[in-house]
């Protein structure tokens, strides 16, 4: 396993998860390394993308260290299973749908919107947290209530994403139309911001 130095600080690397990032450990807490392996314009692409979060009230991790000689950044490690993931599983729990609200009308505040796929959020069982670096222009096609809020229920338009992703659903668990759109208004009515 490799071992990355920035500046007094090291970090052991632990798993490889793909070409340009790993699961890095330093003094028992966990990180994911970028290695954009010197290619500097990805490097400021990605470095600026984190940037933007940093005040909008987005939960989203955050950059903790960064070697621009390199181009390595240490990120924030998210503990936890994606959105997706639960959805699969079961039904999400009720304070899944209050972060995903609260998350949508933090970044409508500063006129932009988030993709609403599932799999790209994070819950540590505490916070939701948004993994995707990109933001996007707020309008009424990106509002979370017109675009994404069927994918946080398990609809015929989460299944149809699961099979894009190369995964089976269950059309068995898919409810009534009437019965999730009832589901739908209620977590609206009482999350929407």
């Amino acid at each position: 396993m490799r071992e990355f130095k920035i500046g007094l600080k090291k970090y052991q690397e632990i798993e490889l998860i793909d070409e340009t990032t790993c699961l890095v450990e330093r003094k028992g807490k966990k990180f994911l390394m970028r290695d954009l392996h010197g290619n500097m314009k990805e490097y400021y692409r990605i470095s600026e993308s984190y940037k933007k979060f940093s005040n909008t009230g987005i939960k989203h991790p955050k950059v903790r260290a960064n070697d621009k000689k390199n181009g390595l950044l240490v990120i924030d490690y998210i503990e936890g299973e994606t959105a997706l993931d639960l959805l699969i599983k079961d039904d999400l729990p009720e304070v899944i749908y209050e972060k995903i609200f609260y998350l949508a009308y933090m970044a409508k505040i500063e006129h932009k919107a988030l993709n609403f796929d599932p799999s790209l959020y994070k819950f540590d069982g505490k916070e939701l947290y948004y993994l995707s670096e990109d933001l996007y222009p707020f309008n009424d096609d990106t509002k979370f209530i017109n675009k994404g809020i069927r994918l946080w229920f398990y609809t015929k338009e989460f299944v149809e994403l699961l099979n894009e992703k190369g995964l089976k659903g269950d059309p068995k668990r898919i409810k009534e139309d009437y019965a999730i759109n009832k589901q739908i208004v209620l977590m609206t009515c009482k999350y929407y911001h």
